[in-house]
């Protein structure tokens, strides 16, 4: 493809720019988050979907961090269900 910009192609562009580039040292944890509340039957509602999560978080307030590949609920900063 054509870079938008410039009258190279995207790939070129990378080729000239990737010695310039930094080194990854860890993969990047990239991922929506939001917000949600446990149902009394332990469930949590994610993109028309119901994930189970453990029922002592019935009625609590948790987040869902949603990845390409996954969604991890997580509750008081650690992640307490992961679904593929």
């Amino acid at each position: 493809l054509k870079h938008p910009e410039y009258e190279l192609t995207i790939a070129e562009m990378l080729e000239h720019e990737q010695p310039q580039l930094m080194p990854m040292i860890a993969p990047f944890d990239g991922y929506v988050e939001e917000t949600g509340r446990v149902s009394s039957t332990c469930l949590v509602s994610a993109a028309r979907n119901h994930y189970s999560v453990p029922c002592e978080l019935a009625g609590r307030l948790i987040s869902k961090r949603f990845y390409p590949e996954r969604i991890d609920v997580v509750f008081d900063d650690r992640v307490v269900a992961s679904h593929g």
